[in-house]
């Protein structure tokens, strides 16, 4: 018989069709869905140590803001969000001496 709720660490781990839901116990309102259960424990362990993943995706990561109940926390995990997609971003170049391309390459 596979167990369909698992409460850790105060939070609770619910099987669904497609995968898992994780939620808070003491507001179930505040939620994420996983596809599988591993992430789902090293998820809560980083929301409660206040640790940031590094080599994970953003919908990942949004899923610890989504967790977590402490401001300065959220406020780190955005800032960490904005800066990994503004990097490797480059203006584009412009050089005034091509005449033909209107100055941009």
């Amino acid at each position: 018989m596979p167990m369909n709720k698992v409460i850790y660490k105060g939070f609770c781990i619910d099987k669904t069709d497609h995968g898992y839901r994780v939620c808070l116990l003491s507001n179930p309102n505040k939620h994420t869905h996983l596809k599988n259960l591993q992430p789902a424990y090293r998820l809560i362990d980083n929301v409660l140590s206040k640790r940031i993943p590094r080599r994970c995706g953003f919908y990942y990561i949004e899923s610890h803001a989504r967790l977590s109940d402490d401001e300065k926390y959220i406020k780190k995990i955005n800032d960490y969000i904005t800066t990994k997609q503004n990097k490797g971003k480059k203006p584009n170049y412009y050089n005034p001496s091509r005449k033909h391309a209107g100055g941009i390459l």
